[in-house]
Parts: structure tokens; sequence; C-alpha cells
């Protein structure tokens, strides 16, 4: 703080003094500010101190709404969405404490200072987290293939819907007077589409993942492109106090530099500098988990949320408020980073997820909350002069329509370039696209900020009712008949082969249960018959499993009748490439195993090339496995590196780099092969195992996917065998290594947990293991330094007797 600007702030930044002044006063240079600050503080009394923990109160309040509102819904109303709940909500408490005069004590000064929260704090406060969480989540390789699309609907989509939003308000609010900056700035703020519940409703009626990543992606880019928006639009307006009768309270500001040019400038500076330092931050992120990753130490993986949580917060802060970039691409650009190459360092997958939902609800709630209390405090508030009337709950409607019919028109207009990119769209899946676009928690955050940015005037509350009642709208009436428009265009009816994979897996819940109980009666000697009867009647699995015949039971892992009876009738084109999907997905798990049980090793892009590989090879499951074009293809690595050492570095230095790049990929290479053949007879027994009767595969189909899978075994046992012995040898031992140290911790837990070690015990043994795995990394990096420098000094030999040429040919 400076002497000569002081800022001082009461709680939640409600109210901001600059220039100096404190209370009123203007601090001199004799005395230090130092004293004149806490002689202000003194002055504000015990009550204004009382403020500070008071703010906290509504906090917790409405954290403890949301829970119960949760359990309420989830177990008498699943069907129903939560954060429309939670704004309903929000407006009975807000309208309640205007009502009573703001008696509730605590609870009502709480209110009031949330009620006069700064704009900023909330988008600070709120959104990086649910942005962060959003984006971690996400398919890398969905991403890849679905950029284009998101990028088309989220750039130029969003600047169509923005502008005929404001030809709409324009046109249809004709009593509000609102001038063109105003009109844009609200249809940025309705650009923003917040598809939570759709997707939900998509995850749980099983629709194509492909287009759930579609509408996900493309809300998170628009999300970033309508705040850009937005905050470009903003700044043609400011708010003169002398003036608050001016449509939304503001008038142009005086900006020479406001023509088309400064503002395409200005786009795209905020657009592709924030995605690039989301994308530095992300990697500066995977570098510091890099090295917490041990799963047996518990503190790693706090560690590593803790260094998510960072990243979350300080690329948003960065990015907006130092270096005048969209925050929000580069929050995103950031998770996905992250998410992405990030997932095989997680100490525990499981952790991570769940803190993060965990964040991500509490973000939800709170604004949802205080979006419907603001709208109840202060929109809905009869007694204030000016409030909101019955005709602007008919242009609210008439709002809605066009907003919706605006979606479709964007939609429909770019489908012919959305058909040729990514995976296609048809025009079921546009209907769905078009009808997902819900709005919520960054549209409401805006919204905030110009309602209380005008002072709650009457315009700037008539922008927070419009944005916050089409939020409402969309959850209750988009929503709610989502799952109902997906069953009627066909979207979720499960096929054929669907319907007799669950059969067989009924079967084998079933024999599972009859198993267990049986094992119960045989340990429980007093067990009667009566008891026995007691418990079917009570599990209805065990019901079911009664109806099982004699064989079943004998052979719990053959396949069902009804599979085998698909099988027989299906057509065989159906049946072939069913039984590769199944492979696939057995080859997934297969790498996931490798990672657990420390064969792959979670450093390195191991695990990533492999499993993306997977999913590539999903979409060409048409087309056979392809599995190892596939992955010999990601191997290229040292290509791209040996393109860009050679523009950079000096001959010396670039040499050197190129050896190194060349011995690392080769090593990696060689560990991904030995994975892949591993993987890939796993994954060959387990679909034996799942579909046929005998231990080799019985139908055509069978035969066939296991044949294919033999040949890319065989491809990649010949790459192995091209490959120097040494090195191969060097990387089996490293992965029987792991395997072993992986072991280790796994018993040493499992003996914890049986009360045969002590905590302290246990933190000694787990501390050697994880020395040795140090150990072994770091064997690793000297084994590629000792072939570099053996191949330079066989280099440096065979120089001799030839040209400087020719000691680095092209294909190096």
């Amino acid at each position: 703080l400076r002497p000569r600007q002081v800022a001082m702030a009461d709680p939640l930044g409600a109210t901001l003094i600059n220039g100096g002044s404190v209370n009123g006063g203007v601090l001199s240079d004799e005395e230090p500010w130092e004293e004149k600050y806490f002689a202000s503080l003194e002055k504000r009394g015990e009550e204004d101190m009382h403020d500070v923990q008071v703010v906290v109160f509504f906090l917790f309040v409405a954290l403890t709404m949301g829970t119960f509102t949760k359990t309420i819904l989830q177990k008498y109303m699943p069907s129903v969405p939560y954060t429309c709940v939670l704004l309903f909500e929000g407006a009975v408490l807000g309208y309640v404490h205007e009502i009573t005069g703001r008696r509730l004590g605590s609870l009502s000064e709480s209110i009031r200072m949330w009620v006069a929260i700064n704009p900023h704090v909330l988008l600070f406060s709120f959104l990086p987290p649910l942005l962060f969480g959003d984006s971690m989540g996400m398919n890398w390789h969905h991403i890849k293939k679905c950029f284009w699309q998101c990028l088309l609907l989220a750039c130029p989509g969003v600047l169509l819907g923005t502008v005929l939003t404001a030809v709409t308000a324009r046109c249809f609010f004709p009593s509000y007077g609102w001038d063109w900056p105003t009109a844009m700035t609200f249809g940025s703020i309705l650009a923003a589409t917040d598809p939570v519940a759709v997707v939900a409703i998509l995850n749980e009626l099983g629709a194509s993942p492909k287009l759930t990543m579609l509408i996900s992606g493309e809300s998170l880019m628009n999300d970033g492109t309508a705040i850009v928006l937005f905050n470009l639009f903003k700044r043609f307006i400011t708010v003169p106090p002398e003036n608050p009768e001016h449509p939304l309270g503001a008038t142009r500001s005086a900006n020479p530099e406001s023509d088309a040019w400064s503002i395409i400038g200005c786009f795209l500076r905020m657009a592709v500098c924030g995605v690039g330092l989301g994308i530095g931050m992300g990697f500066l992120a995977l570098l510091w988990m890099s090295a917490v990753t041990h799963k047996s130490n518990h503190s790693d993986a706090i560690v590593q949320i803790s260094i998510t949580l960072c990243c979350a917060y300080l690329v948003f802060f960065i990015g907006e408020f130092l270096l005048g970039v969209s925050g929000v691409l580069a929050t995103v650009a950031a998770a996905i980073v992250v998410g992405a190459f990030g997932w095989p360092l997680f100490a525990s997958r499981e952790t991570m997820d769940q803190v993060w939902h965990m964040i991500e609800h509490c973000g939800n709630t709170v604004i949802f909350i205080v979006t419907g209390l603001i709208m109840g405090a202060v929109v809905i508030d009869p007694k204030r002069e000016g409030h909101l009337t019955f005709q602007d709950v008919w242009y609210l409607l008439v709002l809605y329509v066009m907003v919706t019919l605006i979606r479709f028109v964007m939609v429909f207009f770019f489908m012919p370039l959305l058909m040729r990119c990514g995976y296609g769209l048809s025009w079921r899946d546009a209907v769905v696209l078009s009808w997902g676009g819900l709005r919520g928690a960054v549209g409401l955050a805006l919204a905030l900020e110009i309602d209380i940015e005008m002072k709650h005037s009457v315009n700037g509350m008539r922008v927070l009712f419009h944005v916050g009642g089409i939020a409402v709208l969309t959850l209750l009436v988009n929503g709610i008949t989502s799952g109902p428009l997906l069953r009627c265009l066909g979207m979720t009816k499960p096929s054929t082969t669907e319907e007799a994979l669950l059969s067989d897996i009924e079967k084998r819940i079933q024999m599972h249960c009859e198993e267990a109980l049986t094992a119960q009666v045989e340990q429980r000697e007093a067990f009667t018959v009566s008891q026995q009867a007691e418990v079917r009647a009570r599990c209805t699995v065990l019901q079911k499993a009664r109806m099982l015949s004699e064989d079943d039971i004998c052979n719990p892992e053959s396949a069902s009748d009804a599979l085998k009876s698909w099988f027989r009738n299906a057509n065989a084109d159906d049946r072939l490439i069913t039984v590769r999907k199944m492979f696939l997905q057995a080859l997934r798990c297969a790498f996931l195993d490798q990672v657990e049980q420390g064969m792959l090793p979670n450093k390195g892009p191991h695990t990533v090339l492999l499993t993306e590989s997977v999913d590539a090879a999903m979409d060409h499951v048409h087309h056979g496995l392809c599995t190892h074009k596939i992955v010999v293809n990601k191997l290229r690595l040292h290509r791209p590196w040996t393109n860009f050492v050679s523009k950079i570095f000096p001959v010396p230095v670039k040499n050197m780099l190129i050896r190194l790049g060349l011995l690392m990929s080769q090593r990696l290479a060689c560990f991904m092969l030995l994975s892949f053949v591993h993987a890939h007879q796993e994954a060959k027994r387990l679909v034996v195992l799942n579909l046929g009767e005998a231990a080799d595969a019985d139908t055509p189909e069978q035969q066939q996917v296991v044949a294919e899978a033999e040949e890319e075994i065989a491809k990649a046992v010949i790459k192995l065998q091209q490959m120097d012995s040494s090195l191969v040898e060097e990387v089996i031992v490293q992965q029987v290594c792991g395997i072993v140290l992986e072991q280790e911790c796994l018993f040493i837990e499992k003996l914890v947990a049986q009360g045969v070690l002590q905590d302290k015990q246990a933190h000694h043994l787990v501390q050697r293991v994880q020395h040795d795995m140090r150990g072994v990394s770091q064997e690793e990096w000297e084994s590629t330094r000792r072939g570099s420098q053996q191949v330079e000094l066989q280099t440096s030999t065979r120089s001799d007797a030839s040209s400087p040429r020719s000691r680095w040919p092209q294909n190096t």
C-alpha cells in the first residue's frame, strides 16, 4: 500500500475507497498512513468488526440449504434440476429478508453483505473452480476430435447468438430504451451456456459420449468467448451516479480506440494469449505434480489436490488481473492439460475426483442461492421504487422463446460445416444440441456484476431478472424435457447387442450372489432353511437366481443363453463390431491395470499414448483393430523434436540433443511395445472368457478378432526384435522392478489395515520403497545418458574416415 493511495474494503469488497481517503478523510504526508488506517478501524467500533465474522454465516447457511435440497431431490424427485430449486430457495429467503424489515438478526446482516458483494469477488472466487473441474474431466482424444466443431460453435456461433439476442432486445423491449452497447452486453451474457443438467441426463440415459463431449466442450469454450465479448462491450458503457435513469444506468465512454480493428485485435489478444498462458501453467503444474506421485504416501494426494486448486485460481487471476487476457480460456486450457496428461500422475484418482466434485457442488450452490437472494431482496421487493411489473414477466416469456429459436438458428446455420468435421453431426444430434443450450452459473455471475455495478438501478435489475429467468426456464423446461426428447428421437433405445450383454451381466450377478449365499450357509451351521427362504424373499436378485439352470451354476464363467442366442441370430457384421469393441474396452482396462501394478511408469507419456490409441482405434472399429498402426504413429516423437532442435541450437548442441532425444524415444517405444504385447494377450484372454464356452474362441467372430489381436502382437514383437537386445532386457528388468515394488507397497498397506504394522513402522518401510523407486528412475536416466555418450563415441570414431557432411545424415 502506498501512503498516498490506501485501498480499504469492508467485508467481501462491498465498498471500495480509493485515492488516499479513509472514511472521508485524506491522508497527509505528516502522519504515517498505518496509524491513520488503524485509527479508522477503531472508530468503526466493535459492531463493524463483528461484520467480518457475520459474513461467514450466510455462506454455510447456503451450503446447508444446498445439501438438504440435494438429499431430498435424490430420494424423492431426481428429475427436478437441483440448481433451479436453489434459485427459488434463494429468492424466497431474500424476499423474507425484505418483508420482515431485515429483522432476521445475524442472518439479515450477513445477507445484506452478500447482496452488496463485489461482482469481481464473486467471479474470482467461484468461477475458476467451476471451469477447472468441468474441463479436467474431459476425454483428451474426444477433445482433439471435436475441437473444430466446438470452436465453430464457440466463436462465430457465440458472436451470431450475441448479435441476434441484441437485436431481439432492441426490437422487443422498446420501453427499456437500451442502446447498442447495452444490448450487445446483454446478448453476450445470454450467449454463455451451462449444460450441466443436460449432460447429466445424457450420461444417465446412455447417449453417445461424442454428443456429450460436443455439448460440454462447446459450453466451456463459449464461456470464455462470451466473457471476452462481455468485457469488450462493457468498456463502452460507464456508470455516472448523476444519471441513474439512463438505460442500464450507463452512458458510452469516450474511447478513441473503439473501432472495429481495435475490437478484433483485443479479442484475439485476450483469446490467443489466454490459451497460451493456460497451457504453460498447466505444464508447470504437471511438472510439480510429477515430484509427488507415490500412491502409498497419503500426503502426496493432498499436495496434488492443492496444486490443481492453486493452478485454477492463479491462472485465472494472472490472466484476468495481471496480463489482461481471458482468464476463462486460460483456466480451461490449463485444466485440459492437467486432465489429459496428469491422470497417470495422480496418487489417488478417486480422491481427486471426489474433491473436485465437492468444490463444484459448493460453487454452484453458492452462486445460484446468491443470485436468487439478490432477485428476492432487490428485484422482487415491491417496496422499491420502479420494481418489476407484469410487463417484464411478459418480456421474459418472449425472450425465452426468442433465445431458444436463436439457438436453433445458430446450430442449423453452421450445420453444413459441423457435418464435415470431427465426428460429424446428424439432424437428431443438432436438435439435442440446440435444445440443450441451458444457461447457468457463468451468465448469472456476469448479470450480478452488471446489477451490482449499476447499484441495483431499475435497468440493472431488469438484466438480472431476465438472465435469472432464462436460467430458470431453460433448466425447468429444457432440462426436464431433454430425457423425453432423447427417447422420442430414438437416441437412447438400447440395441439388441446391448440388451443381450445386459442380460449376460445380470446372469453373472445372480450367480455371484447365489454363491455368496451358499458360502454363508456353509459357514453358519445353525442357518436354517426358513432363514434361507427369508433371505431370498428380501433379495430380488436371489429370487431371479433360482430360475438359473444347473449348467449355469456349474459354469458361472460361460456366456448366458441370451448372449449365445444373439450371437447365433445377429448380423455377422454387428457381431464382429461388438466383439472388437469388447476387445478394445478390455485392452484399455489392461493398460490401466499395468499402471496400478507398476508395470507402466506413471511419469512420462507411456500411459497417455497407449490409452489414447485405444480411443483412436474405437473410431475405426469397422475396419479392424489397427491398434499397432496407431501406436507406431504415436511413437515417432523424435521427428518434431529433431526438427525443433535443428532450427534453434548450434551444431554441437544440436547433435547431442538429437542423440539424447532419439535414445529416449527408443526407450519409450520399448516400454510401450512390451506393455502393448502384454495388454493384448490379457484382452484376448478376457474376450474369449466372457463370450465363449471353452478355453478357445468358438465363433467365427471371436476367431477373427483373436486372429487380428495375434497379428497386432506379431507386429509389435517384430519391432522389439529390431531393437537393441540390451535395451529390451533393461526395460524388462525395470518393469519387473516396478511390479515388485508396487506389490511391496500394497502388502505393507494390507498389514497396516490388519493391525500387524503400526503407522510409524509402515512409514519407515514405505520410505525405503520410495527410495528404491527413485533409484529405478535414476537408473533409467543414467542408462539413457550412457547410451548417448556411447553413440557419440562411436560416431566420433567413424568420423575420422568420413567427411563432416556425412557425420549427420538427413535421416538421423
